[in-house]
């Protein structure tokens, strides 16, 4: 900070940049806490979930689909909901808009370049996918996304959990 701003001959300028930078140290202490507290909070409910979901016979596939991405969306969720109350839904926007982004390009590109075997699942769980990009093209064409559009993707996400169980049904008949 110092070197960005130079220091004026005046005491009190100095004063002033050393109190800026106590401020932005602190705010950079406060933000590494919070994340390590994000990472472990997660991480915990993730192990957990899954523990409790293999008890009672859920399918690995279903737990990496259902549980592990609520858990690691929880942060999007808490910002939405946070950019709602705080009426700034350029925020709530984005963060889905960017956090989705991020998911498919990096996470999903990463592990189809590492992945060694063929993938035998059926296409129709790629369905709700899909109808999800196409919807929010078609919500975002107003700049706005209004109750019903909400309601729709909500719906989006129950088609997306019928499709996934049902699919889960066939595999473990066969």
């Amino acid at each position: 900070y110092l070197i960005l701003f130079p220091v004026e001959s005046n005491i009190n300028s100095l004063y002033l940049q050393l109190k800026c930078l106590d401020v932005v140290a602190h705010n950079f202490l406060i933000l590494g806490f919070g994340l390590a507290i994000l990472i472990w909070g997660a991480d915990r409910f993730v192990a957990q979930s899954s523990i409790i979901a293999k008890r009672i016979g859920v399918s690995d596939l279903i737990i990496g689909l259902t549980l592990v991405a609520f858990g690691t969306s929880a942060p999007e969720i808490f910002i939405g909901i946070s950019g709602i109350f705080n009426e700034s839904a350029a925020l709530s926007l984005g963060t889905v808009i960017g956090s989705n982004i991020s998911n498919i390009a990096l996470i999903f590109g990463i592990a189809c370049f590492s992945l060694r075997k063929q993938i035998t699942d059926s296409l129709i769980n790629l369905l709700p996918f899909v109808i999800s990009v196409v919807w929010l093209g078609i919500a975002l064409f107003n700049g706005k996304i209004n109750h019903i559009e909400a309601i729709v993707f909500i719906g989006i996400l129950g088609l997306f959990l019928f499709t996934l169980f049902k699919s889960n049904d066939l595999n473990e008949e066969n």
